[in-house]
């Protein structure tokens, strides 16, 4: 039957959710902790603005008395300049008597609490206190502020600032003034709190006046001085050991006036006020909590529960499980007029449909496992037939790629010697400079060695080509047996080879070359009816490239080889000829002909080695 809509009054959220949204209002109680630690925050922050405040203060009132030092070192300096006269350098009294017109010009008018007093490069000191002992920093500066030193007259703390007088790169006196660091820190020091400590730093932190060392300060003074900050504000470092620093920079020596404060506690009435509110918000929350576990069990949990079953039995898709929820088992909260009752009649039908398309399908599965059993059948004899066509396909695909293995090996082997042919030498050389050419590097250097036989025609003419071939045989397998490792031997022409070999200068293509004739001379030729042939070969060899620096194509060192070869055969039987490029020259492609290399030869641009 179609399910009722739920009735605005009798819903999940009236019945169980508004109830608890009510009750969870008494949990406000708990924003009292947060405005506590507000008004903590916003104390802690006002005191903090306070504190700075007065460091900021105290330190632009020093930073204007060490300006205004600074300020009135310079004005005395200029006027001691502009009464100079070169002409006097020389007399000492009359330095010394314009240093103390000057001191007492300048002495009572002095703009900061300070001592002035000028000396010179011969140790003599005028001072605006005439009888009394100055003193002097440990390491008085060249120029600029010494390092704070005690004054062992008062025990007091001072510090110097020094401005050099030069004229023309010579040093005629220096201005100094002792400057007492009391005054500055005693103001600041009435005014903070009795717990709070007040001290001066150096730029990287340093403590200075006999202040304590303090853990994670020197980082946090020297950072800010890296960053070029004036004034710094720290709350709540834990490098600090819960105190709050304020520090500001004070100008002329750059030292930082720091003051460290701890941290303020929270108010006596706003603790009290905590005490007693935090044990009554954990009291109502823990009421509330075990009233809304009671609420949830009952009206949320436990039909949950029971249709999470039926949920779990409907997604097995088990015929007895589908079975027992389509008929009612397990039971369902269906009597409910809520969401949880709609969804358990909605769970209840889409089981009865499920199990419905279930027996249905079962029928239609049957009726198809027969249809599938036939056509199996047939699956199994078309498959022996595809098996044997594919066996012989792979004999005919063997035999094949045996076919092609031997006609490539043929297009390169030369078939009355077995040698590698002409074709075979180039396609190898092409391969040799395109791997050069990617390792981005100079080539190895070879040379070409060209041989002919000598009075091979003629030899056919008198014996037949029959003997031609038996000897052409009998020269590749000397040849063959000749070579060493690494050596490529083909058959160029009709009677002649080449061999391509690694050489890297011309003295071992040379040997090499003169090893391959003198092989062919030991050996002779015994043809079939007993005569034997002395067969001599001559040879004409060149190295490749010709200048290493400058690599050449192939093509250039092989027809160098092949007019080596022809100025060979031309002198003498059994000769062997090289031609050599000296280091430095270049050859052009035009020039390597007979002609050519006949012309280079005469005017020493090429070399020949016999």
């Amino acid at each position: 039957m179609p399910d009722v809509p739920v009735a605005a009054g009798e819903g999940l959220a009236r019945r169980s959710l508004l109830p608890l949204g009510l009750r969870l209002a008494a949990l406000l109680l708990l924003m009292l902790l947060a405005a506590g630690a507000l008004l903590r925050s916003s104390l802690r922050q006002e005191q903090g603005e306070a504190l700075q405040a007065l460091v900021r203060e105290r330190a632009a009132s020093a930073s204007s008395q060490f300006l205004a030092l600074d300020h009135a070192q310079q004005a005395l300096r200029s006027e001691y300049l502009r009464r100079w006269s070169p002409a006097a350098e020389p007399d000492l009294h009359a330095r010394q008597s314009l240093a103390i017109d000057l001191v007492r010009r300048y002495g009572p008018a002095w703009p900061v609490p300070a001592t002035l007093y000028l000396f010179g490069p011969e140790d003599y000191r005028v001072g605006d206190l005439p009888g009394r002992p100055m003193p002097r920093a440990p390491e008085l500066p060249g120029e600029g502020w010494s390092a704070p030193f005690l004054d062992p007259l008062t025990g007091g703390w001072l510090l110097t600032r020094t401005t050099p007088i030069e004229s023309e790169g010579r040093l005629l006196a220096r201005v100094g003034s002792d400057l007492r660091l009391a005054p500055l820190l005693a103001p600041l020091q009435s005014e903070l709190r009795p717990d709070a400590t007040l001290a001066l730093y150096g730029p990287d932190g340093t403590p200075l006046l006999g202040a304590a060392a303090h853990p994670g300060l020197a980082g946090l003074l020297a950072a800010a001085t890296r960053r070029g900050a004036h004034q710094l504000l720290v709350q709540g470092d834990d490098t600090l050991a819960g105190q709050r620093l304020a520090a500001a920079r004070i100008e002329g020596p750059g030292w930082w006036l720091v003051s460290l404060q701890p941290e303020p506690a929270l108010p006596a009435p706003l603790r009290q006020l905590l005490a007693v509110l935090l044990p009554l918000a954990l009291l109502a929350l823990g009421l509330e909590l075990w009233m809304l576990h009671r609420l949830l069990q009952g009206q949320v949990l436990q039909p949950l529960q029971q249709l999470l079953r039926a949920s779990q039995a409907l997604a097995s898709r088990e015929r007895s499980d589908l079975t027992a929820l389509a008929e009612g088992d397990p039971a369902l909260p269906e009597g409910r007029r809520d969401e949880l009752g709609q969804l358990a009649r909605s769970l209840r039908r889409a089981a009865q449909r499920q199990h419905d398309e279930r027996l249905d399908l079962e029928q239609r599965l049957a009726a198809r496992n027969e249809i599938l059993g036939d056509a199996q059948t047939e699956l199994r004899s078309t498959r022996t037939q595809l098996e044997d066509l594919q066996k012989a396909l792979q004999i005919q695909h063997h035999a094949v790629v045996d076919a092609y293995a031997e006609l490539e090996r043929l297009s390169e082997t030369d078939k009355l010697t077995g040698l590698s042919n002409r074709r075979s030498l180039e396609e190898r050389l092409n391969r040799m400079v395109k791997a050069w050419g990617e390792r981005r590097g100079h080539p190895p250097r070879h040379a070409f060695v060209r041989l002919a036989i000598d009075d091979f025609e003629a030899l056919n003419q008198r014996y037949g080509q029959h003997v031609g071939s038996l000897v052409l045989g009998a020269v590749a397998t000397r040849l063959t047996l000749a070579q060493r490792e690494g050596d490529c031997l083909a058959r160029w022409g009709d009677d002649d080879f080449a061999v391509l070999i690694p050489a890297e200068e011309a003295q071992a293509a040379q040997a090499c070359a003169h090893r391959l004739r003198a092989a062919m001379a030991k050996h002779p030729v015994a043809l079939p009816w007993g005569e034997v042939l002395q067969i001599g070969v001559s040879v004409g060899f060149a190295c490749w490239p010709l200048d290493p620096q400058r690599p050449q194509p192939w093509a250039l060192s092989l027809r160098l080889a092949d007019v080596a070869l022809a100025l060979a055969r031309e002198e003498s039987r059994e000769h062997c000829l090289g031609l050599q490029l000296p280091a430095g020259l270049d050859l052009p492609p035009e020039d390597v002909d007979r002609a050519g290399v006949e012309e280079l030869l005469r005017q020493g641009r090429l070399h020949l080695l016999r």
